[in-house]
């Protein structure tokens, strides 16, 4: 079994008297300086053992080898005091230095900060009396006066957000009359009007319906009248609204029908797709401080025609009649959708 680890040499750095240099000298001490240690622990480590040697009485009938044995135990003592005499002058000098450095802050702690930052600048290159240096930094520490501007595009946004609002509203309220138009249209079929037709509460709640059982009739002149409503392009001060207006007369009759309903469906989509061009032209225009009713209307105008000559060829079959002619609706129908019309939101 060995009593070292075999790997490592444990008497390694150790002169013949069994004496070492602390590591931590290692990074105070220069190599000039660690060789003149070892020697000096070698040379006080002999002296040291002869000297114990010398003293020791040799009359007493103690024995060779026990006066030899005092004699390296003297030595070993001897050669560990440089390193410790050592340690303990560089402890010495670490605690003068930290001393020294403590009374020259205190030093500059009573010289003003300004002189301080001043002689500290010199150093660094500035050119230029005290007086200099302090106007410089006078001048630095004024706080700079920040004018606010106005923001041209905010200011625009503020005054016309409600074109943009009301562009965007209108590009979904179209989707959602084409999308429940869509499944209005599949849950009544080619039923009469006094069939009955069970309504989701999203269909109840679009439509204005309070009870989830209507007969086809109430869900034909609910959704007759959500899409003349709602069908428009607001804001836009041209083409499309008087477009679209013309076939916005012509629901109730189309709603009447499984055809007129798929009619209403392409027409509400070509209002949504319309009114998406016209909300991203809106939006770019304002964003850059170019917005102006003028250039909304040039566009939409440059857009052309929103719904082709087919749907408006299909409409006219099956209302018998021009999109802009009016509409023959029973009493209470017409009624109710003037009513609506009157009260809520008048094309």
């Amino acid at each position: 079994m060995a009593f070292f680890d075999t790997s490592t040499n444990p008497f390694e750095g150790m002169n013949i008297f069994g004496a070492r240099q602390p590591e931590y000298l290692g990074g105070l001490l220069t190599q000039d300086q660690q060789e003149k240690l070892k020697n000096q622990s070698l040379l006080s480590g002999t002296l040291s053992a002869l000297a114990t040697y010398a003293a020791t009485p040799k009359n007493q009938g103690i024995g060779i080898p026990a006066i030899i044995g005092k004699a390296y135990l003297g030595g070993m003592q001897g050669a560990q005091n440089p390193y410790t005499q050592a340690t303990e002058n560089e402890l010495t000098k670490l605690k003068i230095a930290k001393e020294q450095r403590d009374a020259l802050l205190d030093v500059q702690k009573a010289i003003p900060t300004d002189v301080r930052e001043y002689e500290f600048a010199k150093s660094q290159g500035f050119k230029g009396t005290f007086q200099d240096w302090a106007s410089f930094m006078a001048n630095a520490r004024t706080p700079k006066t920040t004018i606010n501007m106005p923001n041209p595009n905010k200011a625009i946004l503020d005054v016309d957000k409600d074109t943009l609002t009301g562009l965007v509203a209108s590009t979904n309220s179209a989707r959602s009359i084409a999308n429940q138009t869509r499944t209005i249209n599949s849950l009544i079929g080619d039923q009469q009007g006094s069939g009955a037709i069970k309504l989701t509460a999203d269909l109840q709640n679009f439509l204005g319906i309070n009870t989830p059982t209507a007969n086809v009739n109430q869900a034909v002149q609910a959704i007759a009248t959500k899409a003349a409503t709602e069908i428009r392009t607001p804001g836009s001060g041209s083409t499309s609204d008087l477009e679209f207006g013309a076939y916005r007369s012509a629901f109730p009759s189309l709603a009447t029908s499984k055809a007129g309903r798929e009619i209403m469906v392409k027409i509400a989509e070509a209002n949504a797709a319309r009114n998406a061009k016209l909300s991203d032209w809106t939006r770019k225009n304002i964003q850059q401080g170019t917005f102006s009713y003028e250039g909304l209307a040039a566009y939409d105008n440059s857009l052309g025609q929103a719904v082709g000559d087919d749907i408006k060829k299909r409409v006219e079959e099956l209302t018998a009649t021009k999109p802009t002619g009016e509409v023959t609706l029973s009493p209470a129908g017409q009624k109710a959708y003037d009513f609506y019309i009157k009260n809520k939101q008048p094309f």
